[in-house]
């Protein structure tokens, strides 16, 4: 599901689990004055299936989104026409730029333009009109019978005075390969703290080391290392179980009342048969619609007054990794959505993922492959070689180096967690000590071993080109 919106007035809530994109972010002042704004905000499906967008000021904004037909992608154009108050040169600039861009997509892909055009269509456009059709979703012809259905759904109260459009396609979307990284589980590693889950977790995990020792014991370094690996994550899949997020409810049942009663109000504007009825209902719903914003702000309140107690009672017991995660939430430091439009050298963005590789791999090339110093230092060989331990590694060492891991850490590749090798030392202990025997005897590491995530930090907030990264 997509939804579109207009006239956005703030960035999006830390509170709604679907991803909002928006063209706020192309304003150049945080404090910039909100009066235009358009978005786009995708379920949890169509996120996966999300390839890249781009805000072409804030009138209009782009996405493209892959489809399960073969090399053919759906471009979605969600714009915010002019009306007849701007002046002629803005009109102008406008229409030049969405011209622009829909010439500008593929012509194999599905072209979809939707939002507040501000434009009337039919012959009876002369005359006094009540209400008005200004939104609509236009689709390419090539694919005009993929569109099924267009409605308005005059019941949806969102205190707006448009009514909620809504088209249906035919259409299936096909999830972005992203590889381990977009898959990467999450564990509930707070059942670890308590007593029960503890000793369930190391009886688990002792049990299946006990079946690996026997299978493993003439195996390669590579399947001694996949045994392993699979006896720790699906232990913490079997004992611990998927991380549950906890979402607060922070709108008060005082709010939910008067949403309905809003509600209510709409219903009455929409069964409106006369002028004066329907000016009196107009009035009625906007005192609701009122309240209803009223309400939210003090629910908003609360929340943040709740959250600036738990920081403090964080801060208090030293707990700083609640405290520091309270403090960003509020901060409105919200996470956005992470596929940002990449643009090649000449500042042209690359809108398809192979493209995109290929530009990441240019990147790479031109950074770590530098000429030669010109005047390379004189390093001197040292006089006296220092006392390195090139023993096999011990016990001992491989215990030390499991309780100095941090807790609260990311996984990496493997997907193990450092609370799952501390929950039951020795026994990790018994489990790595053969491996690190035979990669020692063998001067060979397990292929994964050798994987690893490149994470980008942007030098700009909002850099696109990979040279200013």
């Amino acid at each position: 599901m997509i939804l579109t919106a207009l006239l956005i007035h703030t960035p999006a809530s830390s509170i709604s689990t679907a991803l909002l994109i928006h063209t706020l972010t192309s304003l150049k002042e945080e404090d910039a004055p909100h009066t235009l704004g358009v978005a786009l905000m995708l379920s949890t499906t169509a996120q996966k299936s999300l390839i890249g967008w781009e805000a072409h000021g804030p009138r209009i904004l782009t996405a493209t989104i892959r489809t399960k037909i073969r090399r053919i992608n759906m471009d979605v154009i969600q714009c915010y026409a002019p009306t007849n108050e701007t002046d002629e040169a803005g009109k102008d600039d406008f229409y030049d730029r969405l011209l622009r861009i829909t010439q500008s997509r593929p012509q194999r892909n599905i072209l979809i333009v939707m939002g507040d055009l501000n434009a009337k269509i039919g012959e009876d456009l002369q005359g006094h009109h009540t209400e008005n059709q200004l939104d609509h979703v236009c689709i390419k012809k090539k694919f005009r019978r993929s569109l099924q259905d267009v409605r308005v759904k005059r019941g949806a109260d969102v205190g707006s005075d448009h009514h909620l459009l809504v088209a249906r396609l035919k259409l299936k979307l096909k999830k972005n390969y992203v590889g381990e990284i977009g898959n990467r589980k999450r564990y509930n590693l707070r059942l670890l703290k308590e007593n029960t889950h503890r000793e369930e977790f190391k009886l688990t995990l002792s049990n299946k080391f006990q079946v690996l020792q026997e299978l493993l014991e003439e195996e390669s370094i590579d399947h001694k290392w996949h045994g392993l690996r699979e006896a720790l994550t699906s232990t913490c899949q079997e004992v611990l179980g998927p991380k549950k997020t906890d979402h607060k409810e922070w709108i008060s049942a005082e709010t939910f009342t008067k949403i309905e009663e809003r509600k209510k109000k709409k219903d009455a504007v929409n069964k409106s048969r006369t002028r004066t009825t329907k000016q009196i209902a107009q009035k009625e719903y906007a005192v609701a619609n009122k309240n209803v914003k009223k309400s939210f702000r003090k629910d908003a309140r609360n929340f943040v007054d709740m959250l600036a107690n738990e920081a403090e009672e964080a801060a208090h017991y030293g707990n700083m990794r609640q405290l520091y995660s309270t403090i960003k939430m509020l901060s409105g430091k919200v996470k956005t959505c992470t596929e940002r439009p990449i643009k090649d050298k000449n500042g042209k963005t690359i809108p398809d993922v192979e493209g995109k590789k290929n530009r990441w791999r240019e990147h790479f090339e031109e950074l770590l492959n530098r000429p030669e110093p010109r005047n390379p230092p004189d390093i001197q060989p040292a006089e006296n070689d220092l006392p390195i331990n090139c023993e096999a590694p011990t016990k001992e060492e491989i215990r030390g180096a499991i309780n100095h891991l941090r807790n609260g850490k990311a996984t990496g590749p493997d997907g193990i967690p450092a609370e799952a090798l501390k929950a039951d030392v020795e026994t990790s202990v018994e489990m790595l000590h053969p491996l690190f025997i035979k990669i020692w005897e063998e001067d060979q590491v397990p292929t994964e071993w050798k994987e690893g995530y490149l994470i980008k930090l942007p030098k700009k907030r909002r850099s696109k080109l990979l040279f200013q990264l």
